[in-house]
């Protein structure tokens, strides 16, 4: 997505904003075409070189659990983010049942 840099904005229609702006906003702009952000970001190597504009945290290159990411629809509930070992991967897994025909 491009957005030139003469584009006067967006009508605020498209977006859902809070019912006391009703009247206060004249058009939406994005500040250079889009705003990526990101809860977390892993500690690794860039190989595309993305990076997102707002970081909340750098996590270890491991897989991480909690506050609403699950492994097999387990730990989604936790209020804060763990790194989940290779015991709880193994408790938590889920059989393979696929059959060949």
């Amino acid at each position: 997505l491009q957005i030139d840099d003469n584009f006067r904005g967006f009508p605020t229609e498209y977006f859902c904003t809070s019912p006391r702006y009703d009247g206060c906003l004249e058009y939406v702009l994005i500040p250079n075409g889009m705003i990526k952000d990101s809860l977390l970001v892993k500690r690794t190597s860039p190989r595309n070189k993305y990076r997102p504009d707002f970081v909340g945290f750098e996590v270890p290159n491991r897989f991480v659990v909690g506050y609403a990411l699950d492994y097999n629809d387990n730990f989604r509930d936790l209020h804060h983010i763990c790194v989940i070992n290779e015991v709880g991967q193994k408790k938590f897994s889920v059989p393979c049942t696929s059959k060949s025909v």
